[in-house]
């Protein structure tokens, strides 16, 4: 099996060392104490603190007034931010983010982190497998600070 770099950079840390990890850009920072999301992108660490959810991108441009956040919809499987006035669109075809709200897939794909019910999983293609890396599954007290 042919090895493949990892698109993102996934580290569980608390408040206190949030600010001595550096910024690089593709890293998704998850804060156990304060239950915040941070993503470095373009040389900026940027908090998701709310992220509402859409059923598709339809709803998404039929918004009249949509208000400044972070917007997800579940259809395409698309991470939108709304600032400025101006939609941008986070990630691309292939998604990083997939609610299996039906339950997981039997094969997961690389690189992507799964949300069912409040636990997050990742594929491991090694395992044939997927481990839990957040939510409620997981014993962040065990976990320490360390990148997953």
């Amino acid at each position: 099996m042919a090895t493949v770099n990892p698109s993102m950079k996934f580290i569980a840390t608390n408040s206190g060392k949030i600010n001595s990890i550096p910024i690089k850009d593709g890293q998704l920072l998850f804060v156990q104490d304060t239950r915040q999301i941070f993503l470095d992108v373009h040389s900026q660490r940027q908090l998701y603190a709310q992220i509402m959810i859409l059923l598709n991108d339809e709803v998404r441009k039929a918004m009249i007034s949509p208000i400044e956040g972070f917007y997800y919809t579940k259809q395409e499987s698309v991470f939108w931010s709304y600032f400025n006035n101006e939609w941008h669109q986070l990630t691309g075809e292939d998604p990083l983010v997939v609610f299996a709200d039906e339950g997981l897939p039997e094969e997961g794909v690389d690189n992507t982190i799964y949300v069912k019910d409040r636990d997050f999983y990742r594929w491991n293609d090694d395992l044939q497998d997927y481990l839990t890396v957040g939510g409620t599954e997981l014993n962040w007290e065990d976990m320490g600070d360390q990148s997953i």
